[in-house]
């Protein structure tokens, strides 16, 4: 029996999607981890660099 014939249609592959899945778990995997590092480095910056109007005023003058 040839596997190619109308009865037994070819299997589709499914490799490609197992690739485009990667893929995009890849790229959801880099803006998440941007997305966090972005709000770390703001914390960072926020607790080295009080804000102007929290810092202590020389009143001497």
């Amino acid at each position: 029996m040839n596997p190619e014939s109308p009865n037994n249609p070819p299997r589709p592959h499914r490799w490609p999607w197992l690739a485009l899945a990667f893929v995009l778990l890849g790229v959801l995997f880099a803006v998440l981890w941007i997305a966090l590092e972005v709000r770390r480095l703001q914390w960072q910056k926020s607790v080295a660099l009080p804000e102007s109007s929290s810092a202590p005023t020389n009143s001497a003058h």
